[in-house]
């Protein structure tokens, strides 16, 4: 089949932009990204202005959360049997919709509990159903040696979009109405919808690996990968460890830091997405590395060294930001050379339950990370904590250094 894909792959970090695609696909979700984050700082004011409070507002998160890591199992299961494509139009069109429907409640006034929680519940089971497909897409617009790259630029695209996207929403919400925000989001949902409907399915897939579109198929996989299955627990192992400190340590050695933690913190978080944009972008000029299962390895020991000597340098700001750089850098980095992994091994058609098995471990883990860190710092205090997310991740590191499927990647 004659197609873009033929052609050979040129060098450079860019070179999955050349495929017509791919350049939508980020184009799009990039555009989502912005959306989410407008809607993430929208939402808590739409229920405080509303009439609600923080009790409201937590259980509207909740129930999104839940009803997100609940419908991810079956988002993965749409995009084989369907397509990641068609999955992705459907998501978007229909969170477009509901996002439309709240911004109307919102005008109206006072929004009652049980409409807002049925919203929250609906918008979580559709971004459920989006996130493997959005994951599951990108091997079928991009040939196997440009993925790397191509999820490295895509994710440094995201990141820009994610960085921005706060400032950006903050300063609508202060100019427009909460209600008018909200449909922004929902226009950037059209927008991807519409970017995705432009693209072509360029790679087909065998008819011997559509069969694996079952649900044998996806256990004979799992099964026969001992790869997935240690890639699989070595990311609820981290999430468990390293998240939890992340989420409830950095935020309290911010407050105990700068008189203002809040402001504090907001630094610490801008300063750790930067270091994820040089992350995700220094993961794609790794692309084609031999060494790819030391290169994490040796990410993760960074990591865990630099969570111990972070509260070692409360006094020291430059070399505080330097550090939380550096874990950013190792998140960004990890994320892409893990995502482009089981892309690579996983069969196509059962890449969508691959790729929600993956959100569903990690998204999974963070109530029981973020619980055991709740409980070693009301026990020990922050720096404890942090020394036990690092001596997790070193322990982390090791196990996965005596597993000879993480060794030979």
């Amino acid at each position: 089949m004659a197609t873009d894909l033929a052609v050979q792959p040129a060098p450079g970090l860019f070179t999955a932009f050349r495929h017509r695609d791919f350049r939508l696909l980020v184009a799009g979700q990039t555009f989502s990204t912005l959306g989410d984050l407008f809607f993430a700082v929208a939402l808590p004011f739409l229920v405080l202005r509303s009439g609600g409070g923080v009790g409201e507002l937590s259980l509207t998160l909740t129930v999104m959360g839940a009803a997100r890591l609940a419908s991810t199992p079956i988002g993965g299961m749409v995009t084989d049997r369907l397509s990641p494509r068609t999955a992705m139009i459907v998501s978007d069109v229909a969170r477009a919709v509901i996002l439309v429907a709240l911004a109307w409640l919102g005008s109206a006034g006072q929004i009652p509990l049980a409409p807002l929680l049925t919203v929250a519940a609906l918008l979580g089971v559709f971004e459920g159903v989006y996130l493997p497909a959005y994951r599951a897409i990108t091997p079928s617009v991009l040939p196997k040696e440009e993925l790397q790259k191509g999820n490295s630029v895509g994710e440094a695209s995201y990141t820009v979009a994610a960085i921005a996207g706060p400032f950006c929403a903050g300063f609508a919400v202060a100019w427009f109405s909460v209600s008018a925000v909200i449909l922004l989001d929902a226009a950037t949902f059209v927008i991807s919808a519409i970017t995705v409907a432009a693209m072509r399915r360029v790679v087909a897939v065998p008819e011997e690996e559509e069969e694996q579109g079952d649900g044998a198929g996806f256990w004979a996989f799992f099964r026969r990968s001992a790869l997935m299955r240690v890639v699989l627990l070595m990311t609820g192992m981290v999430a468990i460890t390293a998240t939890g400190t992340i989420a409830v340590a950095l935020p309290l050695l911010a407050e105990s830091r700068f008189s203002d933690g809040a402001q504090g913190y907001g630094i610490f978080l801008g300063v750790h997405s930067i270091g994820m944009l040089a992350g995700a972008l220094g993961a794609g000029a790794l692309a084609g590395s031999k060494r790819r299962g030391y290169i994490s390895l040796a990410l993760l020991t960074g990591h865990a060294l630099a969570l111990i000597s972070l509260p070692q340098l409360v006094d020291t700001p430059v070399a505080m930001f330097a550090v939380i750089s550096v874990l950013g850098l190792v998140d960004g980095a990890l994320g892409i050379l893990v995502m482009t992994l089981l892309q690579q091994i996983a069969p196509p058609g059962v890449l969508g339950r691959v790729m929600a098995a993956f959100s569903v471990v990690g998204v999974g883990s963070y109530p029981l990370a973020v619980a055991i860190a709740g409980v070693v710092v009301s026990q020990w205090g922050v720096g404890p904590m942090f020394l036990f997310g690092g001596v997790g991740l070193l322990f982390v590191a090791a196990f996965g250094l005596t597993q000879r499927p993480v060794r030979s990647i």
